[in-house]
């Protein structure tokens, strides 16, 4: 669920006049409640949630200022249109397949008994933890305040939006009664295996084991139950697909949304030829990836849009659909509900 930025944007050297001294990290003084307007969202998370502030203050004090965050984060400038053959390639592998399989035979009694329960299919499940942090063998090395502290106060792009994922944070340590210095996560603030940032935590994530704790680096338990229960608050729809191959002519109008709001019969009435049996009323939305000589055509439906909620990206959610039905079409389902029903 990290914010992602474009797959260029590690080499964007082009970025670094933007970096406070240019290093990988500054005095830890920039971040201080000596700002003003550090002062006041410290005073601010005290009014609302009762943390006081001097103990945020004292984080702040500790914090790094992290130019490297800053990098990351940075859009990377625009030359040519995104490569989807390479994005894809980096999520659709002969690796991440395989791994996932092991994942899913692994965990195959529990991915059953959830996806029954949610509707949410085994295999979107476990593609989601591979694209997000490979099955949990990636989940971020970054000191999550100073990463989100960072950003809060010196992206202003952004900078609403990290102010409230630091103050969710906050509060996230004090009911699962973590230490704040010691979580760590993605460079955008995202944590754990399914890599909810911390109000997404707050509200989706679910105890899936019944520990009464809600653990998303250790527990595949609650991992999976949180995954499926963020899908589902989003409006995930039981026994439908994600998206269905289409065939369109080249020069057809694609508007790049990704809301599906045409029927599908109105979409073939535009020379859309869909692969697949849906209702003539079911909405969609026509989506082409690759250049115009190698166009391939999909029409995405809700659950497509669904799992855009989590990284709103059409490069992402195709992804994530197409290494779910690779998953499952190496058969692991077959055993996974044969166990669950013994």
């Amino acid at each position: 669920m990290t914010p992602r930025v474009n797959w260029r944007a590690w080499s964007g050297l082009w970025a670094l006049p933007l970096l406070l001294h240019g290093s990988t990290t500054a005095h830890a003084a920039e971040l201080s409640c000596e700002r003003p307007e550090v002062r006041a969202f410290s005073v601010s998370v005290e009014t609302r949630h009762r943390i006081p502030s001097s103990e945020t203050c004292a984080l702040f004090a500790e914090a790094k200022l992290r130019a490297d965050v800053l990098r990351l984060i940075a859009p990377a400038p625009v030359s040519r249109p995104p490569d989807w053959d390479r994005y894809r390639a980096n999520f659709v592998n002969e690796r991440r397949i395989r791994d996932g399989i092991g994942f899913w035979e692994t965990h195959q009694v529990l991915l059953s008994q959830v996806a029954a329960q949610s509707g949410v299919p085994a295999s979107v499940l476990v593609a989601l933890i591979g694209v997000e942090t490979h099955y949990g063998g990636n989940v971020g090395r970054h000191k999550t305040f100073d990463a989100l502290a960072t950003l809060a106060f010196e992206y202003p792009r952004r900078a609403d939006f990290f102010r409230g994922e630091l103050e969710a944070l906050l509060v996230l340590a004090r009911e699962q009664q973590l230490e704040v210095r010691d979580i760590r996560g993605s460079y955008a603030g995202a944590l754990g295996m399914p890599q909810f940032m911390p109000s997404s935590w707050r509200a989706y994530a679910v105890d899936g084991d019944g520990d009464g704790q809600v653990d998303l680096w250790g527990s595949v338990a609650d991992v999976v139950a949180s995954i499926a229960n963020f899908l589902l608050e989003h409006g995930w729809l039981r026994d439908q697909p994600a998206a269905l191959r289409a065939q369109a002519d080249d020069n057809i109008e694609v508007t790049g949304g990704i809301k599906p709001d045409t029927p599908l019969a109105q979409l073939a009435t535009q020379g859309v030829r869909i692969l697949g049996g849906q209702p003539d009323g079911t909405p969609g939305v026509l989506l082409r990836y690759g250049n115009a000589d190698q166009a391939e055509y999909w029409v995405g439906l809700e659950n497509f849009y669904v799992i855009t909620r989590y990284n709103r990206s059409s490069f992402y959610a195709m992804s994530v659909w197409q290494l779910a039905e690779a998953l499952r079409e190496a058969g692991v389902g077959v055993a996974a509900g044969a166990l669950a029903s013994n």
